[in-house]
């Protein structure tokens, strides 16, 4: 007599080719997006970054610009009227500052910039050297970016005035080595000193506040691009999960269906032998109703001839 048909399933031996398969399929779309949308937030959240410590670069800038500019006008204001020629340099050393800025931003604006001449000019214009790339590079890409276009515009104005100062110089040199300098004419350079620096100083707020207000928008924007992209990768990883719980449940679905409605006998085993699930035809085969086959050894059911034929 022949023996009966048993199919035997391991729940722990899985065939992996269904999943791996389901894994190539998610890959191409849903992951790549991830992905993507991942990139995308680092590269924005490096340039927001990168632009908030230029921004901070270009206002510690100011403030060197501002303090060596104030030094020279109260240096010339007393040079006016002393002639001594060790104010004069001393005068001379603080516009080298401001000077040297200046420098730096005509070397931008050159048509190719004179990356070189623009690199010195902020060195010797006190910048930070770990600063003077990122000055460069946010001076050339950001120039026309708002916020930082109204601090060029301040900037373009406060060189004038700078530029204005050393003409005083040079004029207060001049007249005091020719030893024809009156009173009169005294009174008249520290009064025009004075209203240059009166004039250069809401100049130079001017400058840091439009920095200031700049870094705050990109902070803001940041924040609210932060939020966005992590909505959307958030998004994705949802639309790749209820795709894989549909293509699995789908596929356990029609498992389950072809398993129960199958003509021949078919169990669901763990590794020690012990039954899961049984069909309707096992039941039959073994006299057994299915329900009550699970938690049974299958060698409480077969003998041992049968047992051996199995494991073949």
């Amino acid at each position: 007599m022949n023996e009966p048909a048993i199919n035997v399933r391991g729940r722990d031996k899985e065939d992996g080719s269904a999943p791996r398969s389901r894994l190539r399929q998610i890959l191409p779309r849903e992951f790549a997006s991830l992905i993507a949308l991942a990139a995308l937030a680092v590269m924005l959240t490096v340039i927001m970054l990168e632009l908030q410590t230029s921004a901070t670069a270009y206002i510690i800038g100011e403030s060197h610009w501002s303090k060596a500019q104030q030094y020279a006008s109260h240096v010339l204001h007393g040079y006016a009227a002393s002639g001594d020629p060790q104010q004069l340099k001393l005068a001379r050393d603080a516009l080298r500052v401001p000077l040297s800025d200046h420098q730096a931003r005509l070397a931008l604006e050159r048509d190719p910039p004179d990356l070189a001449a623009a690199r010195q000019g902020f060195l010797r214009g006190l910048n930070a050297p770990q600063d003077v790339d990122r000055m460069i590079r946010m001076y050339r890409y950001f120039n026309n970016a708002p916020f930082f276009r109204d601090s060029v515009a301040q900037w373009r104005i406060g060189d004038a005035h700078v530029i204005a100062l050393q003409g005083i110089a040079d004029e207060m040199e001049a007249a005091h080595a020719a030893g024809q300098v009156t009173a009169v004419q005294t009174h008249a350079w520290q009064r025009r000193i004075l209203e240059l620096d009166a004039t250069l100083r809401p100049i130079e707020a001017a400058f840091s506040q439009s920095l200031v207000d700049g870094a705050r928008m990109l902070k803001t924007i940041l924040t609210v691009a932060s939020i966005l992209l992590f909505l959307a990768i958030a998004g994705v990883l949802i639309l790749i999960l209820r795709w894989s719980l549909r293509r699995i449940h789908a596929s356990e679905g029609m498992f389950r269906s072809a398993f129960h409605q199958a003509a021949v006998g078919m169990l669901k085993m763990k590794l020690d032998g012990r039954i899961l699930e049984a069909n309707e035809a096992i039941g039959e085969i073994l006299n057994c109703p299915p329900e009550e086959l699970q938690g049974k050894l299958l060698g409480e059911l077969l003998d041992a001839d049968a047992l051996a034929r199995i494991a073949l």
